[in-house]
């Protein structure tokens, strides 16, 4: 039975070098819930009079069209300091960026902070490389989500937190 049991590990350990440096898949699918899906008071109900409420004026704004998904989406983008919310045409909550230390996800995740705190925090992702982490929320139900997290990394260092909308839907 040892003899087998190391068998057993010696080929998935060969499988899994020889797939090479490609994204490792081992998030569980409760990893991210709705909760997880906002920062600085926003979440994936809000809207732009809730963002304006929250953290007043932003300090730019910008309109852009986002090709993604084999569709269009028309969408604005509002700058403060460390942080860039963005919604849809109508108003409604697409994702928000942290790019500075001062703003933190909903479980205190920032830029500055290291894989391991992230791993600490958030478990392991569902694809991870030397670029990027990234979670996904799967609701309950039978309707796919296209909400999650992407954390851009650099150096083994979190460097911008992507949270909302994230472009795929299994």
């Amino acid at each position: 039975m040892l003899i087998i049991s190391r068998l057993i590990g010696s080929a998935a350990l060969f499988g899994a070098l020889a797939i090479g440096p490609h994204r490792i898949i081992v998030q569980g699918p409760a990893s991210l819930t709705d909760r997880d899906l906002g920062i600085a008071g926003l979440s994936m109900n809000s809207d732009s009079a809730q963002a304006s409420s929250l953290l007043g004026a932003p300090q730019s704004v910008r309109h852009h069209d986002y090709h993604g998904n084999d569709e269009v989406s028309h969408l604005t983008d509002w700058t403060y300091s460390g942080l860039t919310v963005s919604f849809y045409e109508n108003g409604k909550f697409y994702s928000a960026t942290i790019t500075g230390r001062s703003r933190t996800t909903a479980r205190g995740l920032r830029a500055g902070d290291s894989i391991k705190r992230l791993t600490a925090l958030y478990g392991s992702p569902i694809s991870m490389d030397s670029l990027s982490a990234v979670y996904h929320f799967a609701p309950p139900g039978p309707h796919p989500s296209n909400w999650g997290m992407i954390i851009h990394l650099q150096r083994g260092v979190v460097r911008r937190i992507v949270v909302g909308v994230i472009g795929w839907v299994d």
